[in-house]
């Protein structure tokens, strides 16, 4: 699966600053894998922690595309 990542450092629903996300860039750039949108947030370089759902589901395929 190709992933990119965000950073929630500019969202203010998530109480948690500096955690990326992955996203699905074939189906959903916009949404995490672990479900938070991310429409807001800017592109981050695996700086910052990871969240831990989304480093669960990267190895999987796409949970809502298979890709």
């Amino acid at each position: 699966m190709s992933v990119i990542e965000q950073t929630n450092s500019t969202s203010p629903s998530v109480d948690t600053p500096d955690i990326e996300h992955i996203v699905c860039d074939q189906c959903s750039p916009d949404l995490a894998l672990c479900g938070i949108d991310c429409s807001d947030m800017p592109w981050a370089e695996r700086e910052h922690q990871p969240c831990v759902v989304c480093s669960d589901l990267e190895p999987l395929p796409c949970p809502r595309c298979g890709w």
